[in-house]
């Protein structure tokens, strides 16, 4: 939300929205950024210029800002997106979110209310990244959406979890039992 005030605040200093600016004049400035936009990208694609990135960032501060304007909440709009992406995932793959936790805590004897707290207790550190590996194993969403179901982790710690327990299952006897324990109850 910070980076949407600055950039806001940034197109507003630069003249290309105010306070009064409306729907029709926003569509005349968009179309104008677009204008430019397309010519940015025949200069990159003959290599005449490289602003580019630039002309992108800017129509898209524009349309952010622009909606923000307009008081259009873009924050739950993606969230509704994440759900709905999340229940077409669970739906697909025929596995939900909920029985792969249930399941890993039965196999691990782990509770709920434990697997998410941040630890480096082996039990539970082992409990909470097989609930990650198979989120991402059975799409149950992108890889922060599955860092915010088990706990408000980062993606990079989804990954990292997916890759420890892809090494763990190869090397591992005690993972290896659990984890064909766990695949014959899913």
């Amino acid at each position: 939300m910070d980076l949407l005030n600055r950039h806001y605040k940034a197109i507003k200093a630069r003249g290309l929205i105010t306070t009064e600016t409306d729907i029709l004049d926003f569509q005349t400035k968009l179309h104008e950024e677009v204008k430019e936009f397309d010519k940015e990208v025949k200069k990159y694609m003959f290599n005449e210029g490289n602003n580019l990135a630039q002309e992108s960032i800017d129509v898209i501060s524009v349309l952010f800002n622009m909606l923000k304007h307009l008081g259009f909440d873009i924050h739950f709009e993606h969230e509704k997106n994440v759900i709905t992406q999340e229940i077409r995932a669970g739906i697909k793959s025929g596995v939900s979110f909920e029985s792969i936790e249930n399941v890993v805590l039965a196999c691990t004897n782990i509770k709920k209310e434990v697997v998410y707290v941040r630890t480096r207790n082996r039990e539970i550190v082992e409990a909470r990244q097989l609930i990650q590996y198979y989120a991402k194993k059975y799409h149950i969403g992108s890889l922060s959406t599955i860092g915010r179901l088990t706990g408000g982790y980062d993606h990079a710690t989804v990954l990292h979890s997916f890759k420890t327990i892809s090494i763990l299952k190869e090397n591992d006897h005690r993972i290896k039992r659990l984890i064909s324990e766990i695949e014959s109850m899913m």
